[in-house]
């Protein structure tokens, strides 16, 4: 349909809306098709944003600013599409070879061209570069201050330029979560030697294994859903999670929420790499300008969403533990080895230089 024939359709449609023949919302949504198609047809590049990982509306929020920021600032000449799993794979399908455990391999599809961008788990890009995995040191960060200043400074860009070598590029650090906390299915953590012999379901960083493993626990990495599905059969009786994953599933399963806030859950907005060294400077400068804004959107987002939470699994009588002060800081010398453990993988450089950050 030419822009002139739609003006033409579209004045018919509001004719018959007004008298009330078709619905207001079937002329709205003729008219947004014709702005989205015209916007594609306009634009020069296309970024598909994948939102890969559940809870979708945790990871919407900032590519939909992203693709505000981005669209505007380019004139158009870029257009970002924004797609769910289910959308995807209707409009481009999957090959086998990008999927595991049932769910798209993000990193994978993106490293291949199959998108242009997403935001995934640090601990998955950490297979890329592992130095990602120095943010899972259990009490890395003192607080939210200290871990914004670490992420979007000197330090958190020369950890993303560590995935260049991969075809990918990382924009920006995200929360998707905030701190992580741990869900049991039959009794709380309240001291540290409640850990001994727990069964835990953790992601796949061998940090957040080791940090277990310190702790006297039987560590198995899975994936979220996998995690949950093995608590319900009983193989498992726990899973590292944060609030914002906190969903209906999980609070069946495992209806005690431990709020030991050990490690930060972090995600990352990436792009492909070939794909953006292609665009012209100052297109990649508005990408880089408009993840950093929609990252520090999200981290604050994530932060309401947990407060808002919390209120929320208190009146609805969800048991939250929160382990005294003295355990803490029994947990925090028990895991504390790692530290040095782990020097050959981040450099004494690398981690020293997030503890002294202020």
């Amino acid at each position: 349909m030419t822009e002139t024939m739609f003006k033409k359709a579209f004045g018919f449609f509001g004719i018959l809306a007004t008298v009330g023949l078709v619905s207001t919302s079937t002329v709205t949504m003729a008219a947004d098709s014709q702005a989205t198609t015209t916007k594609t047809a306009k634009a020069e590049h296309t970024i598909r944003w994948l939102l890969a990982h559940e809870p979708v509306r945790v990871f919407e929020r900032a590519a939909k600013q992203f693709k505000e920021e981005v669209e505007t600032k380019s004139n158009g000449k870029i257009a970002v599409e924004i797609l769910t799993v289910s959308e995807y794979k209707a409009k481009y399908g999957v090959e086998k070879k990008f999927t595991h455990d049932g769910l798209i391999d993000d990193v994978a599809l993106l490293k291949a061209g199959g998108i242009e961008m997403t935001q995934t788990y640090t601990t998955e890009l950490g297979h890329l570069n592992p130095k990602m995995w120095v943010l899972d040191l259990p009490f890395l960060f003192r607080d939210h201050a200290h871990a914004k200043k670490v992420m979007d400074g000197e330090i958190g860009q020369k950890i993303l330029a560590g995935l260049l070598e991969s075809d990918v590029r990382g924009l920006a650090f995200t929360y998707s979560g905030g701190y992580r906390v741990i869900s049991t299915r039959e009794k709380p953590l309240s001291k540290v030697e409640d850990f001994k012999n727990l069964t835990i379901r953790t992601a796949r960083s061998p940090v957040a294994k080791a940090t277990f493993k310190k702790l006297g626990a039987d560590v198995a990495q899975m994936n979220h859903d996998a995690g949950i599905q093995s608590v319900k059969a009983g193989s498992l009786m726990a899973t590292e999670t944060t609030i914002a994953r906190f969903d209906g599933a999980q609070q069946k399963a495992t209806p005690i929420l431990n709020d030991t806030q050990h490690s930060l859950f972090l995600t990352s907005m990436v792009v492909n790499e070939k794909f953006f060294a292609k665009l012209p400077a100052d297109q990649q400068a508005v990408i880089r300008t408009a993840a950093k804004n929609a990252a520090e959107l999200e981290r604050q987002d994530s932060l309401t969403d947990e407060a808002q939470l919390r209120k929320q699994f208190a009146s609805n009588g969800f048991k939250v533990v929160r382990m005294p002060a003295s355990e803490v800081a029994k947990m925090k010398t028990a895991t504390q080895s790692l530290y040095q453990e782990f020097k050959p993988m981040f450099g004494a450089d690398l981690i020293e230089a997030i503890e002294k950050t202020n």
